[in-house]
């Protein structure tokens, strides 16, 4: 087994699943595409710690920052056969890519999203992480019980 590899993933019998990645190269959520590249280590841990692609192959594509790129992203993604899509940006667009996603029957899983209107597209998608809304409440509630009449965030 590889250090921190999921022991179940790489013992099973399985071949041919394809997962995707999309990410935006430039525009709204481009500032999150080096932090995606967890995705590709995941493949190869997957894939028992070696170069191939024999049971987890991972699809690549881009958004480029637009509503229409996220849309033609997502139908790639179903044309060349992925089982999910980890959507890895932020931004207007990621609406679209998600609704498109739910159209298709596509779930996806957002690490980095935290609008919860992104959720309200399509019953297929999941955010990783909390709202802007529950960081908000969660920090109103804090100040409050400490009693702080101002408060600077750097």
């Amino acid at each position: 087994m590889v250090s921190g590899g999921p022991q179940c993933a790489l013992d099973a019998d399985v071949s041919g699943v394809k997962v995707g990645r999309v990410a935006s190269s430039g525009g709204p959520g481009a500032d999150v595409k080096d932090m995606a590249a967890g995705a590709y280590v995941a493949a190869f841990r997957l894939n028992g710690a070696t170069g191939g692609h024999d049971k987890v192959q991972l699809l690549v594509e881009d958004d480029n920052g637009t509503a229409d790129g996220a849309v033609a992203a997502m139908q790639s993604m179903v044309d060349q056969g992925a089982i999910g899509v980890v959507y890895a940006s932020t931004g207007e667009q990621v609406l679209a890519g998600v609704a498109k996603a739910a159209d298709l029957g596509m779930p996806v899983v957002l690490p980095y999203a935290d609008d919860p209107k992104v959720v309200d597209q399509g019953a297929t998608s999941s955010l990783t992480g909390p709202t802007i809304p529950q960081v908000a409440n969660e920090m109103a509630e804090h100040l409050s019980d400490a009693k702080l009449d101002k408060v600077a965030l750097i």
